[in-house]
């Protein structure tokens, strides 16, 4: 099976008038947006992508543009002698970020085919970016929702072609989020909306009561073991895409495998995924949206309070600073410890719970 690397090298000479705009090219789009290339092109720069990516070359494989994804370097050299892509005319770059305020956000649109395309990050390793998804588990909108939409209605009044809308990860989230919770007037706007291995909302909120009203352009793809993408509520359908890696590890986009020109697709997800979907579905009907809070505030406290900005640090030294961990966490007080200990004790118990269960069949 090909990679992703595999399918820039047969498609990368195609224009899009003779190869049009598929969801496989979403996917590549989906990635670019990882780079940083907020470090090398201005929020009013309108820039053809062929430029902004030899801007970041330049640099070499500099540590900070490439430390959170190992391939990321590899995957700029080779869409750089892709025409199909460096053709593209990349606009309307944003970049807000605030440890403060948990905020972690990067969006910019490309265009060419006819089309704007608007393409959102992911999480990057940042403590920022990790909390702010945590708190979707107990928020309705967080910070990088509120202001994917407010871009979202920007691009539509600043452009007349048709919008496509691509994320990965929390990437795919916000597309999502932002054409769901846009006026009837930009959702006419939009031809698509591409979701690979985003998570969902909260149960019964007023974003996924609104799913089903818009389904038919709400494309969602996971791999197999997918995990990430299944926490909490998808109403859509969903396409499976087959991957190199196992378990929560597919969550990289560079796994993800192809047949030719399109993803190599299987019929359903593995039973590892499913059972990890069933988990932490009935554990957080079990937890209050105040014990979600409680645990998330906590948590990163922990991780501020031991000076880390971001995961890369931790996991540099998640050995040897445990013991500076534990003394941190055991200054804590006795009613956080209490949430810490109930919300970890509800998650075996309910895995254990399903476990049996499964067992018994």
């Amino acid at each position: 099976m090909e990679t992703l690397f595999d399918y820039l090298k047969t498609t990368g000479d195609l224009s899009f008038e003779v190869l049009p705009f598929k969801e496989e090219d979403y996917f590549v789009l989906s990635n670019l947006v990882y780079i940083r290339f907020s470090a090398y092109v201005k929020e009013s720069e309108s820039i053809m992508l062929s430029q902004a990516v030899e801007r970041v070359l330049s640099d070499g494989d500099k540590a900070e543009n490439w430390r959170s994804r190992k391939n990321d370097y590899r995957f700029l050299l080779s869409i750089s002698h892709c025409p199909r892509y460096m053709n593209l005319l990349l606009t309307d770059s944003v970049n807000l970020f605030s440890s403060a305020k948990a905020v972690q956000y990067y969006s910019f649109t490309l265009h060419g085919g006819g089309l704007s395309i608007i393409c959102f990050k992911g999480t990057d390793l940042s403590l920022a970016g990790w909390k702010e998804d945590f708190e979707t588990s107990y928020m309705k909108r967080v910070p990088s929702q509120h202001f994917a939409t407010l871009y979202l209605k920007r691009i539509a009044g600043k452009y007349d072609d048709e919008i496509v809308l691509t994320g990965h990860s929390k990437g795919g989230n916000l597309a999502v989020f932002s054409f769901l919770n846009s006026s009837e007037s930009v959702k006419k706007k939009v031809k698509g909306v591409y979701n690979f291995d985003g998570p969902g909302f909260l149960p019964a909120s007023p974003t996924a009561l609104k799913m089903k009203k818009c389904e038919d352009r709400i494309m969602t793809y996971v791999p197999s073991s997918s995990m990430i993408g299944m926490i909490m509520e998808h109403a859509e359908e969903y396409s499976v895409i087959a991957s190199s890696y196992f378990s929560i590890f597919q969550h990289d986009p560079y796994s993800w495998l192809f047949d030719g020109r399109s993803f190599c697709y299987l019929e359903k997800r593995d039973r590892h995924s499913l059972f990890f979907d069933r988990t932490v579905s009935a554990w957080l009907e079990k937890v209050t949206i105040a014990e979600r809070m409680k645990f998330t505030e906590i948590l990163f406290s922990l991780y501020e309070k031991a000076g880390y900005k971001d995961f890369v640090g931790y996991s540099k030294k998640v050995l040897t600073d445990a013991p500076r961990m534990a003394k941190l966490y055991m200054k804590l007080s006795s009613e956080e410890k209490k949430v810490v200990s109930s919300m970890v004790k509800s998650l075996i118990k309910t895995f254990l719970e399903l476990e049996r269960k499964k067992g018994s069949k």
